[in-house]
């Protein structure tokens, strides 16, 4: 069961990260030039403008902004923002980081919804993916 949820991220490189309340290291530093990397919410970049991080699509999860996104009593969470050409990219990057979860399931939807299944079997640990 997802607890919880903290995101930073950005499309071509997108960080997230599952969890309850511990102590874990910093996500990883982003090394993409930030002129390759369109960034919907990171420390490291310039986000997109007007991003919404709680559309009220029903759900029952808790939102906290700050320098991380935390999802509290995760149930299921969208990300809304302006339509964006993202033809020129070759992938989403996602680092994510689990403490306890049966599942997270990430969808990219435009065009029709990708839904990616992130393995949670590592434990107290960032892992890095890339989705084509």
């Amino acid at each position: 069961m997802i607890t919880k949820l903290r995101l930073r991220f950005m499309a071509m490189a997108m960080f997230i990260s599952v969890c309850g309340a511990f102590a874990q290291d910093a996500s990883p530093v982003p090394t993409e030039d930030a002129a390759t990397v369109l960034s919907i919410f990171s420390d490291a970049y310039t986000n997109l403008e007007g991003t919404d991080f709680n559309p009220n699509w029903g759900q029952a999860t808790q939102v906290e902004v700050s320098d991380v996104l935390t999802y509290t009593g995760l149930n299921y969470q969208g990300t809304q923002f302006a339509n964006q050409n993202v033809s020129a990219y070759t992938y989403l990057h996602v680092d994510y980081y689990v403490t306890a979860s049966t599942g997270l399931n990430f969808f990219l939807i435009g065009g029709g919804e990708t839904p990616v299944a992130l393995d949670v079997s590592t434990v107290g640990e960032w892992v890095s993916v890339e989705i084509p």
